[in-house]
């Protein structure tokens, strides 16, 4: 199934490439459900991209679970440092 993946992203560079765009490869990840990857990276065309468990995407934690129990405790965790940045200044 990697394997196709690879092969996946790599053709999607090449038609990009038809554009003139290119792909950060650096800042790709691929989040594994579940966990059937064993390397922590994946060679891609010209770079390494990151086999993750979770990631911030758009502002939002997605993880391999698929639930939002770790996402309403990152958020809580956002809140409470905002609010003690607030009561130092008030």
């Amino acid at each position: 199934m990697l394997e196709f993946l690879v092969l996946a992203l790599t053709v999607m560079q090449e038609e990009a490439s038809t554009f003139g765009l290119q792909i950060n490869w650096s800042k790709t990840k691929i989040l594994q459900v579940p966990s059937s990857i064993s390397s922590s990276t994946v060679y891609v065309a010209d770079g390494h991209v990151e086999v993750v468990d979770a990631f911030v995407y758009l502002g939002c934690l997605i993880d391999s679970s698929g639930g939002s129990g770790q996402e309403v405790l990152r958020r809580i965790g956002l809140a409470r440092s905002c609010m003690n940045m607030l009561k130092r200044r008030i």
